[in-house]
């Protein structure tokens, strides 16, 4: 199933982002990778389902290319053909994020799986990251 989301690989977990055109997903996707992590997709993301996991794959057109607004369409070094998701992230403006949230999850293809919202404007946004993906403040 393709869809319209972006997803990298950090710290040995798989991160699909989600939100609307414009939102951030690709600025969230740069910050990783310069943080260590591996675009696998961006913008748009192959999903696949098999024995309760959820394998996310870029379409082969757009594969180790990443759209940075205000720059263009740039290769990417770091990239990685596919990796299991562990955490999906709904983007969402610094004004509607909830200050403590309930746990959410969403199901995709049948596969049951955590979901958060983050900003990826705010300063705090990897460090946010990194303990959601760690489940703990390190």
């Amino acid at each position: 199933m393709l869809i319209h989301a972006s997803c990298v690989h950090w710290n040995g977990k798989g991160v699909l982002f989600i939100g609307p055109s414009g939102s951030g997903k690709s600025d969230a996707c740069l910050q990783i990778i310069q943080a260590g992590g591996f675009l696998i997709a961006d913008d748009q993301t192959e999903l696949t389902a098999a024995d309760g996991v959820l394998t996310a794959s870029c379409p082969t057109t757009i594969y180790g290319k990443m759209e940075i607004r205000g720059v263009g369409i740039l290769p990417v070094e770091k990239v990685r053909p596919q990796t299991p998701i562990d955490l999906i992230v709904q983007i969402v403006s610094l004004d509607k994020m909830e200050r403590m949230p309930d746990e959410k999850t969403e199901t995709l293809m049948g596969v049951c799986l955590p979901k958060i919202d983050l900003c990826p404007f705010e300063i705090s946004f990897l460090a946010k990251l990194k303990a959601v993906l760690n489940k703990k403040v390190s």
